[in-house]
């Protein structure tokens, strides 16, 4: 999956990266500067699930890494670096690129939903939620 750049110089493609950090042969960067690896998201032994989709926009898929979190995944000089976390649960990406979250039960019959989207520095740059 090696790519020729405009200027005859061989490059590597984000589903290349995205593939050997999956498999474990490469670490993500944290915005704190300390490293994740593919098998901290094996919580519990409930494994996690994962797809590529453009969420921030910038026209290059971004990899989802899901297990109860949301961790979403860019590239930017050839290394993987964490772009955002969504730390509560439930949280999914839908086919606009958004993150949706449904929570219930916060009351006997209340249901909470937020939507955001986000930008190319991991911002939320919209945000609409309500609930019932």
């Amino acid at each position: 999956n090696n790519l020729i750049n405009s200027s005859g110089v061989e490059t590597v493609d984000n589903t290349t990266i995205f593939n050997q950090f999956v498999a474990g042969e490469i670490t993500a960067k944290t915005k704190e500067n300390t490293f994740l690896y593919i098998n901290q998201f094996e919580f519990l032994d409930k494994g996690f699930s994962y797809t590529c989709y453009d969420v921030d926009y910038d026209n290059e898929k971004e990899l989802c890494v899901k297990n109860i979190q949301l961790y979403i995944f860019d590239i930017k000089d050839g290394t993987v670096y964490n772009l955002y976390t969504e730390t509560r649960a439930n949280s999914t990406v839908l086919n606009d690129g958004a993150l949706f979250q449904v929570q219930h039960g916060a009351e006997p019959d209340h249901i909470y939903y937020d939507y955001r989207k986000i930008n190319q520095n991991g911002e939320i740059e919209i945000q609409n939620y309500f609930s019932w």
